[in-house]
This record gives C-alpha cells, sequence and structure tokens, in this order.
C-alpha cells in the first residue's frame, strides 16, 4: 500500500515544497515590505501564502464574516465575488434554502446587468462590460487551476473561458450548437451561477430541481467539464454508477487535473467493485492537492473497505487534521489584483 506513515510525511513535505515555489518566498516578501512598509501587496502576497500553508493564527469565525460581506454588499451590491462568498457562508451557517434564495439573486442580477447587452450587436458597450467582467472571474479561477483542480497552469479567467470556448466551438461542429453572442467568459460566469445551482439542490436531495438547472447550464457550455462533474453526481446520487462514470471520465479527460471529478470517479469506481482502481485514481486526486481533505476522507473510506485498517485509519486522520483549517472557498479565488 502506498499510504504509509512515511508516505504521507513525504506529501507534507512536497507540498511545503510546492508552496514555496508557487506562493512566493517568505523571506524576500519580508525584504520587499521592509523596503517600502506602505506598499500592501507584499503583505498581501505573504498572506496568501501562510494562509495556502494551513497557517492560520485565529479560528474560523463565519458568522463575522457573513456580517463583514453583508456590510460589504450594501455598497457594492453587485459584486459577484462578494455575492458567491456570501452563497457559501450561508450555506454553512444559515441553511441551504437561503444560500440557494441568495444564488438565485445572482442569477436575476446576471440578467440585469448583462443579458441586454449581450444580445445587442458588438460594440463599445460590449467591450466595457467585457472589461468589468474579468475581475469578476477571479473568483472561478480556482476551477481551472491549482486551487480546486490542482493543475499547475496559470488561474487566469481569461484563459479559462478561452477553454470553454474551444469546447463549445468542438461541440458546434458536432451538433450544430452555436456559442452565445460576445465575450464568452461573461457567459461562463453564468455557467457558474448555474452549477452553483445545481450544488445546493443536490446538498437538499432536489434531483429534479437540479436536472432542471443543468438543462439550462448545458445551453451554455455542453463540453464544460464542471458540468459533466455535475451530471455524474446526479447519476452517483441514484446510484446509476455505470453512467456516473462516463460523467467523470469524460470530465477528466477534458481537465485530468479536476480533483473533483478524480474524487467522484474514485468513488464511482469502488461501488462498482474495483477499489486497486479507485485506490490508484485517489492516490492521483492526493498527489493533485494534498490539501484537500476529501481525496484524503475517500481514500481512507476504499482502503477499510480493501481491509487496510492501519493505513485508512492514518488517511481519515489527515483528512481530519485538513479539514479543520479546510476554508469556505479556496484561498486561490483571492484577486491577486486590487488597485
Amino acid at each position: 500500500m502506498f499510504c504509509t506513515k512515511k508516505w504521507i510525511k513525504n506529501i507534507h513535505k512536497f507540498a511545503d515544497f510546492c508552496y514555496s515555489i508557487f506562493f512566493e518566498d517568505t523571506g524576500t516578501l519580508e525584504q520587499a515590505g521592509a523596503i517600502d512598509p506602505n506598499d500592501h501587496l507584499p503583505e498581501f502576497f505573504m498572506a496568501l501564502h501562510y494562509a495556502q500553508a494551513r497557517q492560520l493564527s485565529e479560528a474560523k469565525q463565519h458568522t463575522e464574516a457573513l456580517q463583514l460581506i453583508d456590510a460589504a454588499l450594501e455598497e457594492y451590491p453587485d459584486n459577484f465575488n462578494l455575492l458567491c462568498t456570501k452563497v457559501h457562508l450561508e450555506e454553512y451557517c444559515i441553511g441551504v434554502e437561503t444560500a440557494l434564495l441568495t444564488s438565485k439573486q445572482m442569477l436575476q442580477l446576471w440578467k440585469n446587468v448583462y443579458e441586454s447587452k449581450l444580445t445587442e450587436r458588438m460594440g463599445p458597450g460590449i467591450m466595457r462590460v467585457a472589461s468589468e467582467t474579468k475581475s469578476v472571474f477571479q473568483i472561478y479561477s480556482s476551477e481551472f487551476s491549482d486551487g480546486e483542480s490542482g493543475s499547475p497552469a496559470g488561474n487566469s479567467g481569461v484563459a479559462a473561458a478561452r477553454m470553454e470556448q474551444a469546447l463549445s466551438e468542438v461541440a458546434s461542429s458536432i451538433s450544430g450548437f452555436q456559442p452565445k453572442p460576445g465575450p464568452q467568459y461573461v457567459w461562463l460566469l453564468q455557467l457558474h451561477i448555474w452549477l452553483l445551482i445545481v450544488e445546493l439542490y443536490l446538498r437538499q436531495g432536489q434531483l429534479k430541481e437540479a436536472e432542471a438547472s443543468i438543462m439550462e447550464a448545458n445551453g451554455l457550455f455542453p463540453l464544460s467539464h464542471q458540468l459533466m462533474v455535475m451530471k455524474g453526481r446526479i447519476h452517483e446520487c441514484r446510484q446509476e454508477y455505470n453512467e456516473a462514470k462516463v460523467c467523470f471520465q469524460n470530465a477528466v479527460a477534458v481537465n485530468p487535473f479536476h480533483v473533483k471529478a478524480l474524487q467522484h470517479l474514485g468513488m464511482v469506481h469502488h461501488n462498482l467493485g474495483n477499489s486497486r482502481l479507485a485506490e490508484k485514481i485517489l492516490r492521483d486526486a492526493v498527489t493533485i492537492d494534498p490539501m484537500s481533505h476529501q481525496s484524503w476522507f475517500n481514500m481512507g473510506k476504499v482502503l477499510q473497505d480493501m481491509g487496510d485498517y492501519e493505513t485508512a485509519t492514518e488517511c481519515i486522520a489527515t483528512a481530519i487534521e485538513l479539514e479543520a483549517s479546510c476554508p469556505i472557498l479556496p484561498f486561490s479565488n483571492i484577486p491577486r489584483t486590487f488597485e
């Protein structure tokens, strides 16, 4: 078995090494801050470094965070970053129903802000909308990069939109699908709002409502790997494991570094009786993102059912330790620039 105490320690050392490379050297940042104490960027990247390494000085304060989000929204009511964070905080602090209501308000806000402009001919107004929307996409960057999918690629929202647009062009050549007019990453924002709604319906066990939302999202980017994952999760909830397996395999084919797809694919194989393959897939998920508590927990469940109780216990203990410092949203969702 790969999951020994020594292997777990090596994974943690590897994670620390990755953070030292990808999230700046703390010594260099300290020097930069000393040169110009009034520059906010060294402090920002230092805080991000410690956050990614889970070196958190205070316990999580979700209720206080929600109060701050509400206060910020009074001044910036159209900020999708704040609204998305509010949805996740409301789900944790209040309940899914309240979070679902806010996510539907996000969808209505998107329509109020963008729909009429996007259906008009391309012009200066559309280009202005496109420019304003780029900052909004920071919140979804993790779906395409290290924060959520594990990919070492850059986490630009524009790059993410280009990937989805390319997939839409493939769909167009195959089935006559026509991409929506205007900047595609504006439509990609709507896609993610729909996927957020699907997620909340799944938490409630409302599969019919989740499927209806999936249909809306499918009309935007039918070959989106996030959409494939959600389709697979609906099949998984119905214990339609073969159909779920196909969806998750398709998602991984599009983005091999998407950790959530690997987590669900591993568990589907486990439920189909192929625990050895499940173990391998979950091992890949852990290697891509060793800070994901869900990957460790799933690994523990698989190893426990395989009779390897010692290493299963180690994996579950690691999962519990990581979950204690797991944020509501990945820290990589924090915008890198806020000038």
